[in-house]
This record gives structure tokens, sequence and C-alpha cells, in this order.
């Protein structure tokens, strides 16, 4: 018997950063969005595989390491630039958090605005709808 999770149970196919936007790259495999069309199924949270040196990414999983999706409706996420509270937002080309562009699946609404590139915001997670 299986449980339900609204967060899936997700394998890194590469390396993965803590607090980017997750995409489906195979069966049961996740990583990094890269590319403003991909749909992310989640954002990865907070933890660590190691800790980083001063300016290095926190990498979150290593390929083969589960990711660990944030759960709940409310997430936090990297911000790629200036965003305003209320914007719509999905991922950048580095699976960071921009404001949604017309090719975009949108992710979620931004709850606080970010000032700039790197700042952690907290996004409403919206409900996946159908897509055509």
């Amino acid at each position: 018997m299986s449980a339900y999770s609204d967060t899936p149970s997700l394998v890194a196919s590469d390396t993965t950063t803590a607090y980017r936007f997750v995409r489906v790259s195979g069966r049961n495999l996740g990583v990094t969005c890269d590319a403003i069309t991909q749909i992310a199924v989640g954002v990865a949270d907070g933890s660590s595989k190691s800790f980083p040196a001063v300016g290095v990414t926190n990498v979150h999983a290593a390929a083969g390491d589960p990711i660990n999706l944030q759960g709940g409706n409310v997430v936090l996420v990297e911000a790629a630039a200036a965003i305003t509270a209320g914007a719509r937002v999905a991922p950048s080309a580095n699976g960071r958090a921009q404001v949604a562009v017309a090719t975009q699946f949108p992710f979620g609404i931004a709850l606080e605005p970010a000032a700039g590139a790197s700042e952690i915001i907290r996004v409403y997670k919206m409900p996946m709808t159908v897509m055509a």
C-alpha cells in the first residue's frame, strides 16, 4: 500500500541547488531547472550536501542523491532578479525565480519582494492546472 504525498520523491540526475526550482528529468529523477520553458514540480529545500566555500553555490544533491522538495503551499525560492510582491513567478535559466513571461508556466505568486538576485523569498505555490 502506498501513502499519498503531495511532494514527489525524486533522485537527482545531476547536481541540484538549494532553494531552486526542480523539474522531472526522467523516471523518478529530477534536476534544477535550466531553461525558462521547463515546468517546475517543486523547489529544493535548503539542506546542503556539504558546507560550501564562501562564494560557492550551495549544492543540495549530487547525481544519485535524494532531492528534498519543500512541502506545503508556501516555499522559499532564490530570486534571479528583482521581483515585486504579487508577481507570478516561474523558473529562470538557472532555476531561480523570475517574473513569469508569456512563454512560461507560472509556478506561483511572490508573497514578498526581492530587491535583486540571490535573495530568498516566499512564494505561494499555485495548484497545477491542465496545460495544453
